[in-house]
């Protein structure tokens, strides 16, 4: 019988290219997932971060129905970052690091895989909750929403959108 640890060698060796078996050695199919897994990953680690701020600073954990809110989209994001985050770095360390990292890492995201349900059941939970109460007091003071016309903001967005992707391209053509 073999281990765990002698099938992720030989999954390693094979001819596939550099490329996970399930990618067939296809480099494009890598390359999307690689980039969709990471953008999706960093936006979601990013808007967790800013909402963290606006929760921090308004000094209300969990009162306001704003802050309520505010924890059902970190949530969201949350189940983004557990579902997507181990997976990019799976892919983006495939044939790079030795095959114990690589049983470790699988590990990992198995786990990740099972726990990303928690934010989310917390997530649906208080959305049937609260989601009532909260669309009242959003549309109780209904105002008029302008996007920001911030270039500077956008266009920073959009960089690091396409820094990602050049870096996905260079992973998989080093590959």
């Amino acid at each position: 019988m073999s281990t765990s640890h002698e099938i992720m060698q030989r999954i390693l060796d094979s001819s596939l290219g550099g490329f996970p078996p399930s990618f067939e050695g296809n480099p494009w199919i890598f390359m999307s997932a690689l980039f969709c897994t990471m953008v999706a990953s960093l936006i979601s680690i990013v808007q967790i971060y800013g909402l963290s701020k606006e929760i921090i600073h308004a000094r209300e954990i969990v009162t306001t129905p704003i802050n309520i809110y505010r924890w059902q989209l970190i949530l969201a994001y949350l189940t983004i970052v557990f579902a997507c985050g181990p997976d990019a770095v799976y892919l983006w360390t495939y044939n790079e690091i030795s095959a114990s990292a690589t049983t470790l890492l699988l590990n990992i995201d198995r786990i990740f895989d099972s726990i990303f349900l928690i934010p989310m059941v917390i997530f649906t939970w208080l959305q049937l909750r609260c989601g009532a109460t909260i669309r009242y007091h959003l549309l109780s003071r209904a105002t008029p929403i302008t996007l920001p016309s911030d270039k500077t903001s956008m266009r920073l967005n959009i960089m690091v959108i396409v820094m990602i992707f050049v870096m996905s391209l260079a992973v998989t053509i080093s590959k």
